[in-house]
């Protein structure tokens, strides 16, 4: 019997849509990956194999249909070190020729600890040992290219209880974004001025100087981590001001 190669795999994501790009994600750590990779033809059957960065994960076939040979990773939970790992789906019947492979780099945002500059009157690690994290060992170079949004964004001081015309440091942090976050502050839908910004390892910090007044009792404070590339990308917290006087 002529043996027959397969077509190429096609992949699928896990809404069946064919994924044109060599690139999964960007996926934030603790997501699952699903991923159909489908091939038609071959003889004798072929066989349809799942490998991660080389190493074989998955050999079941869920469904063979005529032709049609489909096989569904499922990948959870999936964590900071498989950034850049290698998704490949094979498909082989001979030996006459190359197997038939399809493959995918794991994109990953990048989250990180609270950092914050200790001018703040905040330790440079949440837990507040002022230790440096072990992650801050990677390298820059290391890190995925492209253009996201920011991944979290918090304003790390309480603006409950603010006395008036007394001067306050309120910090906010984003982490995650691609090129770093630029922080804008805003009183209300007035934009604040009086800040300084630091960014460290991919999280942007910014430090805004605030004297409330009477008058300020009841609004709202809050800043926008704001990708500066397209500025469609952006998070925002806001958070209710309360003023007594002294």
């Amino acid at each position: 019997m002529e043996e027959v190669p397969p077509e190429p795999p096609v992949i699928l994501d896990r809404w069946g849509r064919v994924i044109n790009s060599t690139i999964i994600g960007p996926k934030e750590e603790g997501d699952d990956i699903l991923l159909t990779c489908r091939v038609v033809g071959g003889r004798p059957q072929p066989d349809v194999l799942w490998f991660i960065n080389d190493n074989l994960v998955d050999n079941q076939i869920e469904q063979n249909t005529g032709n049609v040979i489909e096989n569904r990773l499922l990948w959870t939970s999936v964590q900071r070190h498989h950034l850049h790992s290698v998704f490949t789906c094979q498909a082989a019947n001979t030996k006459l020729m190359p197997p038939r492979t399809a493959k995918f780099v794991l994109d990953m945002y990048r989250n990180r600890p609270d950092i914050v500059p200790e001018a703040c009157g905040v330790s440079a690690k949440a837990d507040g040992s002022g230790a440096a994290n072990d992650d801050d060992d990677d390298d820059e170079d290391d890190w995925p290219t492209g253009t996201v949004k920011p991944v979290s964004v918090k304003i790390l001081n309480s603006t409950q209880s603010l006395a008036t015309n007394r001067e306050y440091k309120i910090v906010c942090q984003s982490s995650g974004s691609r090129p770093d976050a630029n922080i804008t502050w805003y009183k209300g839908k007035k934009a604040l001025k009086r800040s300084k910004e630091l960014v460290v390892r991919n999280v942007t910090v910014s430090v805004l100087t605030f004297v409330p007044t009477v008058e300020d009792d009841g609004r709202l404070l809050g800043c926008r981590a704001e990708n500066p590339k397209v500025s469609s990308l952006y998070l925002e917290q806001f958070q209710n001001i309360s003023v007594h006087c002294e």
